[in-house]
């Protein structure tokens, strides 16, 4: 089935100043993520020429970037337009990215589903979304839409909020249709994570934990 995906990607201050290590080389988040959404966007058209991708931007709110498009051409091009923020963002309004959506929602007989790839880098600034009850009866409306999740932190410590952020990003997650890959600095673990999310929705098994990270020890 063709989906219509729409990667939401943080590119304040802590997406491009934290480092992930691969070998003896180090890559900014956001220069890492950029690079594997471009080969996310290549697999899936190889996999499916009618799926169609999309870009918006999280600052201390939520922007388009790039309209859903069926043009991978513009897809990857956007994808290399993501402009690194030098600004660390005392607060994200999540309900920005649900407002951003609306008028893109399937309707319960589409032949296609909305797929949103949160990618979010800090580890401070816990999201402003209060209201995880409205979350469960947006999903139960729109059968048609999954939130994955894609969490780049630093290991976890008494100085920041790594615990809370992730406890409201779960607010996103469809049960049993939603990924979350949470990792801290391999970009090997990103790697894996963003393969993992090639699988569609629909392609996931409906009774199987749906939540899965990496620790900052770096084990599975």
């Amino acid at each position: 089935m063709p989906e219509k995906i729409l990667f939401a990607v943080d590119v304040g201050r802590e997406a491009g100043c934290e480092l992930i290590k691969h070998g003896q080389q180090f890559y900014t988040r956001l220069d890492s993520t950029k690079r594997l959404l471009k080969r996310f966007v290549h697999m899936k058209h190889l996999l499916n020429k009618a799926h169609e991708f999309g870009v918006c931007l999280l600052t201390d709110t939520t922007a388009w970037h790039h309209r859903l498009s069926p043009s991978t051409d513009a897809a990857l091009a956007a994808i290399d337009r993501i402009a690194f923020h030098d600004t660390s963002y005392a607060a994200w309004d999540a309900h920005s990215l649900i407002n951003l959506i609306l008028p893109e929602l399937p309707p319960s007989d589409a032949s296609y589903t909305l797929r949103v790839i949160l990618i979010y880098a800090r580890s401070q600034t816990i999201p402003d979304f209060a209201d995880a009850a409205a979350a469960s009866a947006f999903f139960a409306r729109n059968e048609r839409v999954v939130f994955d999740t894609v969490y780049l932190h630093d290991p976890a410590s008494a100085s920041n909020n790594v615990q809370s952020i992730f406890e409201v990003i779960g607010s996103f997650e469809a049960a049993n249709r939603s990924r979350t890959v949470e990792l801290s600095r391999q970009l090997s673990r990103y790697l894996l994570g963003m393969t993992e999310l090639l699988a569609s929705a629909d392609q996931r098994g409906l009774n199987v934990d749906h939540r899965w990270g990496f620790g900052a020890s770096g084990s599975l």
